[in-house]
């Protein structure tokens, strides 16, 4: 299966600007394909940017908010070191 670009993400979010915060199962859904171990990993590397950290929200043990913006910038800065 293809990956799509940063440009086909950015477009699927901005077409859809209902939430700007997901749970982890409604960003899998929002982009089909999405793995939640590729998730968490996404999400680990938020975690160690301060830029991008204020983008996961964490309220309980068992529940995580991923800030859909952020996450398409962190995206962009992850693709553009490979």
């Amino acid at each position: 299966m293809l990956q799509p670009t940063i440009e086909q993400l950015a477009y699927a979010v901005e077409k859809d600007p209902v939430e700007e915060w997901y749970r982890r199962d409604e960003l899998q859904k929002k982009f089909v394909g999405l793995k939640p171990s590729t998730l968490t990993v996404y999400i680990n590397e938020m975690d160690e940017y301060p830029e991008f950290s204020q983008g996961i929200l964490r309220p309980t043990t068992n529940v995580t908010y991923i800030h859909k913006r952020l996450f398409l910038r962190s995206e962009e800065r992850r693709v553009g070191k490979e």
